[in-house]
């Protein structure tokens, strides 16, 4: 529910300034999921959405 919270007011904050935002998720066959890809100046950006008190830049799947 966090997450779609998060990716709805992103999508609401770009509609509000006029863009229609191109956004994706994705899972591969391990199971490795991005919880939203967005594309911004024709590059796909990954966006991790956590709702923990602790935060961590571990990208080592990516």
């Amino acid at each position: 529910m966090y997450e779609n919270l998060v990716i709805v007011e992103i999508i609401k904050g770009a509609l509000n300034k006029g863009i229609r935002p191109e956004i994706y998720f994705f899972r591969d066959s391990r199971g490795n999921e991005v919880d939203l890809r967005i594309r911004e100046k024709g590059e796909l950006k990954p966006v991790e959405i956590k709702s923990a008190e602790t935060f961590s830049m571990d990208l080592s799947i990516y």
